[in-house]
């Protein structure tokens, strides 16, 4: 229950080519970066999360990671961003191919990555399957239902756009057990496996352990 006085947060979406023109860009850029400093940097080193330290390269990096068609829903507190997520039409599998490794239930994972699209079930035409990405919280204001917020304010724009179905991708030990809180069902076979030492951008960071992604689908 809010304190009375208190201002409200409240979402705001803009298309994702606009960010960088955003009045609230820059502090947005500072949430993210704060955000995932408490990450595991054994999943993932903090070159694979965190934005350019340059706000209009960051700016770039996280519009063209969206697209063109993509989307990203902000929580501000009075003007200041504290939280945000974003969608887009959804890529497929294709990324699997880097890892060049699956897993499965057996816990093996020396079987050749070979994106399988039979693996989630056809929708009735291309622009039905979107993707979540991005979701982050500034550490001082979770635990408040922000993320759920956010989830239901992109899911009911982009539904008009066309989409059906929200894919995310996410690693099974870092947050594996929130995204069938929120809705996603996790599409078996479909992940990939990272093994330790794998570098993602020539020069960058290697991890540190074995990470496993998994898929999971909501339907809207």
């Amino acid at each position: 229950m809010a304190v009375p006085g208190t201002p409200e947060p409240h979402i705001i979406i803009v298309p994702a080519p606009s960010l960088p023109s955003q009045p609230w860009w820059k502090a947005l850029h500072l949430t993210i970066n704060q955000a995932f400093k408490s990450k595991n940097h054994n999943v993932f080193p903090p070159s694979w999360t965190r934005l350019p330290e340059a706000p209009t390269a960051a700016a770039e990096r996280l519009k063209n990671e969206l697209g063109p068609n993509g989307h990203i829903a902000v929580v501000l507190l009075v003007d200041r961003p504290i939280a945000c997520a974003g969608a887009m039409p959804w890529d497929g599998l294709e990324w699997i191919d880097e890892s060049n490794t699956r897993w499965n239930d057996s816990g093996t994972h020396d079987v050749p990555s070979v994106p399988d699209l039979a693996l989630v079930p056809a929708t009735e035409k291309p622009g039905d399957d979107w993707e979540l990405c991005c979701v982050c919280v500034h550490p001082i204001h979770r635990r408040v239902g922000l993320s759920p917020r956010l989830l239901r304010a992109l899911v009911e724009h982009i539904k008009p756009l066309g989409a059906r179905r929200l894919m995310a991708s996410y690693a099974v030990e870092e947050t594996g057990h929130y995204w069938p809180h929120m809705g996603f069902a996790t599409v078996e076979g479909a992940g990939g496996f990272f093994k330790k030492g794998y570098v993602h951008i020539d020069g960058g960071e290697p991890i540190q352990e074995d990470v496993r992604i998994a898929l999971g689908v909501k339907d809207l």
